[in-house]
């Protein structure tokens, strides 16, 4: 990687069409707004549902849904930044303001880093469940809601908030002088720190979850082979984790194709001078990838519908709708 003085040198010696040619355009203006309008919308009314859901008691108290509600929380939060967003690609004056950028984007890595990190501990939570079934404990405390709290947002407000808002560029030192997310913060942060965490995340849920795929066909298959002893409350529970453990399945398969692009895409302009100095190709390909780790927050809510008896029954009942012998129709 060049030094922050050989990259300033880069910055300076540009050409003026070059850095001109990187600010908004119009035609990404409308179709960024487009875009963000229709995210804002399916992420705060999707992740709603799931909020409320567990707020009004309508789901268990225990640790799993607590983590799920606490994704959805965050992936809201992620919804309410996006006027913002909107606001940034409208302005001409705001895109160019490092200040509003800065805020803008360590808000909304924030947020997003934080549903990156409720995923990892999500995936721990089933680990644990399906490995130690006898010590687990679902049961949630006072206690318990502010330990794994501060467990999944230290590393986001510290990390991904707190330190760039101390170490950051400014926007009129940068190669295309409008707010992006790879510019306004240095450089070395995004090298050494973004992406690597990123990649850790990443490859930490992939290696946690290859145990607990193989547990729970195991105890799939333990429980298909006693017969006389699936209704147990053991069993039971097994049957429970088995099911979650599906679920969470398909709420990773929407998470590793949003964030594995991106943390591709995103290398090749860091880790590449002339990349850096001059966007092109990677450089576009990971301003829209970013949109695909926004939609991936607002599937998750469908996930536990079309799987988790206990949501669907949960959402329709929250939308007011009647379910029987005939299709659901809602009021």
């Amino acid at each position: 990687m060049a030094s922050t003085e050989a990259y300033t040198i880069d910055a300076s010696t540009s050409d003026i069409p070059e850095i001109e040619s990187n600010a908004y355009s119009l035609e990404y203006r409308v179709i960024t707004t487009i875009l963000f309008v229709c995210c804002m919308a399916f992420l705060i009314f999707a992740n709603g549902l799931v909020i409320l859901s567990y707020a009004l008691k309508k789901v268990p108290r225990t640790l799993s849904y607590y983590y799920l509600s606490m994704l959805a929380g965050v992936d809201m939060s992620i919804g309410f930044a996006m006027p913002f967003n909107i606001v940034s690609s409208a302005s001409v004056q705001l895109s160019s303001s490092t200040t509003y950028c800065l805020m803008e984007t360590l808000f909304t890595m924030c947020a997003i880093t934080g549903s990156s990190f409720t995923m990892l501990s999500l995936t721990i939570d089933r680990y644990m469940a399906l490995s130690s079934p006898l010590l687990y404990v679902a049961e949630m405390t006072q206690r318990r809601y502010i330990e794994r709290t501060l467990l999944v947002w230290f590393v986001p407000i510290t990390v991904f908030f707190i330190l760039p808002l101390c170490w950051h560029n400014e926007l009129d030192e940068t190669p295309v002088k409008t707010c992006f997310t790879l510019y306004i913060l240095k450089r070395e942060y995004t090298a050494y720190i973004t992406l690597p965490i990123a990649f850790c995340n990443v490859i930490g849920v992939a290696f946690t979850y290859i145990p607990i795929i193989s547990i729970a066909l195991r105890q799939s298959r333990s429980i298909h082979a006693s017969q006389p002893e699936r209704d147990s409350e053991q069993s039971r529970k097994m049957r429970s984790h088995v099911k979650m453990v599906k679920t969470t399945s398909m709420v990773l398969v929407p998470y590793y194709a949003a964030w594995i692009p991106w943390c591709i895409f995103a290398s090749g302009v860091v880790y590449s001078q002339d990349s850096y100095a001059n966007p092109g190709l990677f450089f576009t390909a990971a301003q829209y990838a970013t949109f695909g780790v926004l939609v991936n927050s607002g599937i998750n809510p469908f996930v536990f519908a079309a799987r988790m008896p206990v949501y669907k029954a949960a959402f329709k009942s929250l939308l007011r709708c009647k379910t029987g012998i005939e299709p659901a129709t809602c009021t």
